[in-house]
This record gives C-alpha cells, structure tokens and sequence, in this order.
C-alpha cells in the first residue's frame, strides 16, 4: 500500500483541474481568484489567502500548471497549485508560530475601582515583571466589564474568561495559569 500526497487520495470531493495560468483576477483590487484555461474552457478558482502572494510571484501568464481543488456550488477552491515544468508544487509559505500574548483587562470603573481594581492592577503588574514568561502577558485598564456587583473584575483575552472579586493576593496565581 503506497501512500500519496495528493489530496484527492485524502477525500474523493477533490478534483484536478490541468491547463494554462491566465493571472490573477481581482476583485476590488485584491487579486483573489486565478483564472485557468483547460481543455473544456476557462475556469475560476479562488485562491486561499496564503497562497495568493506565491502565486502572483511565481507563476508567468501562460505557464502549465495542475491545480487541485475543491468543488464549491459553482466554482473551485484550490488547495494545491503545481507548475508541470517540472517544478516544486506552490505551497503556502511557512507560518511563524508566535507565542500567544494573553492579555488581562481590570476593570477601572465604578464599584471595581471603590474595591480595589487599582491595587489589583498594580499586584498584576508586579507579578508579571517576575514572571519568567512575563512578554506573553500583556495588562490593560478598561472600562466597566458589566459585572459591578462582582468587582474588582479581570477579563482574560483570548479565552475571554472573567474573574471576579479578584484579589491583591490572587495576582502571581493568576499570572501562573497563563
């Protein structure tokens, strides 16, 4: 049994569309479609983010080229693009993985304030300075967080998690979970 890389051989809704790179359609002035000239007529498929900057820089008009895509309503979605002079298959380019920054937004308003928000925010401060993961932390004051009865409150971004009746002594435990 040989494994292949196309991804037809992952799921049969794939399809191989071979023909002639006419360039690039945009629209509103962002090329996002790629037109190709096959042997049943001309073809649109729009082409995924990543891949539209290697695209536009690698491929010359009229160049041959395999593009495997998935089959929309009407139209094709490419998945892979590969020039059949021989060369290497168009792959999106590599992404950075950057560490996630969590942010920690303190509630500056209100009852949080009257029940320490400050002080919260100042310890948060403080514990991320010592934190050995402390660049990936980022602290913010914001507004009301709409849980004044609750206060001082914390909202954690992404998980948009929020932590309520937070206190001084609370910070270096919080900074530990992110």
């Amino acid at each position: 049994m040989s494994s292949s890389l196309h991804p037809a051989d992952a799921d049969s809704s794939f399809t191989l569309l071979e023909g002639r790179y006419l360039g690039l359609r945009p629209k509103q002035g962002r090329p996002k479609w790629l037109k190709l000239k096959t042997k049943s007529g001309k073809v649109k498929v729009r082409i995924p983010k990543p891949m539209r900057s290697w695209i536009a820089a690698e491929l010359e008009p009229d160049a041959l080229i395999q593009v495997w895509a998935k089959a929309k309503k009407k139209t094709y979605k490419a998945v892979q693009v590969i020039p059949t002079g021989g060369a290497a298959a168009i792959a999106p380019p590599p992404v950075k993985t950057e560490p996630m920054v969590h942010t920690l937004k303190v509630c500056m308003k209100g009852s949080c304030r009257k029940r320490g928000s400050g002080d919260v925010c100042r310890a948060l401060e403080a514990a991320r300075d010592q934190h050995p993961e402390g660049d990936a932390i980022r602290i913010e004051k914001t507004g009301c967080l709409k849980c004044c009865k609750k206060g001082p409150n914390v909202c954690v971004l992404p998980e948009k998690k929020l932590l309520h009746q937070v206190e001084v002594e609370q910070a270096e435990r919080i900074l530990a979970a992110y």
